[in-house]
């Protein structure tokens, strides 16, 4: 992925959307871009991240235990929690054909963290909710997301005591661009 190509898709994703070209610049010396096959297993389920990924390109399914539970594809962060928290990753996340990322070690990421401090929220936005903090965390993904707690097809907002399990109909009323498809 070329210099200027990298400056111009990561200004067209969400995560990385109204910064300067200054700090784009920055930014995308941190990240690096790869392109991936069908199959290419970017975390798997219980290991310690090794990397972090922003989908460019492309889509991936998530699974824990063996079963889809999600998939993800452009703008979405894949194991960014897990390497900012150091932990251990909560999912088994495969590319289910050829896909292009922008992948971060973990002193990338720190770094990147760093240097530009409010992209930590969008990152951990991009991340999907933590299922450690659900259901309170996808009311707090939504406003980090989106800067609301409504989805941005003028649904209600979710209810303040709690919301319904990522699994059921209001996580996949978002919408916003069919990034996140929701199994």
């Amino acid at each position: 992925m070329r210099a200027d190509g990298k400056l111009l898709t990561m200004a067209e994703l969400d995560v990385f959307a109204g910064y300067g070209r200054r700090a784009l610049k920055t930014m995308s010396s941190l990240c690096t871009g790869a392109q991936l096959d069908g199959g290419d297993v970017l975390v798997a389920e219980g290991d310690l991240a090794g990397q972090s990924f922003i989908i460019v390109s492309g889509v991936a399914e998530a699974s824990v235990g063996g079963r889809a539970v999600a998939r993800v594809g452009r703008g979405d962060g894949v194991a960014v929690r897990a390497v900012l928290d150091g932990r251990r990753s909560t999912a088994t996340v495969v590319a289910v054909g050829p896909m292009v990322v922008l992948a971060l070690a973990p002193h990338e990421l720190a770094r990147l963290v760093d240097v530009t401090p409010t992209v930590e929220a969008r990152l951990r936005a991009a991340d999907g909710p933590d299922p450690e903090r659900l259901p309170r965390q996808t009311a707090e993904w939504a406003v980090a997301r989106w800067g609301r707690r409504r989805s941005t097809l003028g649904l209600p907002a979710p209810p303040r005591g709690g919301l319904p399990p990522v699994t059921e109909a209001w996580p996949g009323a978002l919408g916003r661009s069919a990034s996140r498809e929701w199994v």
